[in-house]
């Protein structure tokens, strides 16, 4: 070995490339575009009344729902101690149901439409219905309908005039 001294100096950092800032400052841009433009879109959705109304009838459908479903399990504990299906929805308060709110539609205080079932009627027979629930103006209401079985199904009038039904289940 020669007695030359080697000196150590540590690599240098590589320049970053100009592209990869400009990337990162577009992407942080879109983002807030797109964070402003869904905040000034859900300010002019929220101040329509349309869309209020629509939006309280949703929760009063899901409240509808949660009803029905009461009155379901009581119609059956009524059906198992009895033998038979009550003449009238009222017969069910207080020994089935504890709150008597829970047959009438949280829409405005409205009765469900009650179709008293033999014991031997087919499981798929409409026993309640519920047809309060308007979920656009100018619009057909949308109707509940719960049968024998317990499966719960929403139906509306589509613009043709035929119906449309949806299950939503147990």
């Amino acid at each position: 070995m020669s007695n030359q001294e080697y000196q150590y100096s540590p690599p240098q950092p590589e320049k970053k490339s100009s592209c990869l800032k400009i990337s990162a400052i577009s992407c942080l841009v879109l983002v807030v575009v797109i964070i402003a433009g869904s905040y000034w879109l859900y300010r002019v959705i929220a101040r329509s009344p349309e869309f209020k109304t629509g939006f309280e009838e949703i929760k009063a459908m899901s409240m509808c729902t949660a009803h029905l479903q009461g009155i379901n399990k009581a119609l059956e504990r009524y059906y198992q101690r009895n033998g038979k299906y009550p003449s009238s929805l009222g017969e069910l308060y207080p020994d089935y149901l504890e709150d008597r709110e829970i047959l009438f539609c949280p829409t405005g205080q409205t009765s469900y439409i009650y179709y008293q079932p033999s014991p031997n009627a087919p499981s798929n027979t409409v026993i309640l219905e519920c047809r309060h629930h308007i979920i656009a103006k100018d619009q057909p209401p949308i109707v509940l309908r719960l049968r024998k079985d317990g499966r719960l199904e929403r139906a509306g009038v589509q613009s043709s005039g035929t119906s449309r039904t949806s299950q939503t289940g147990q």
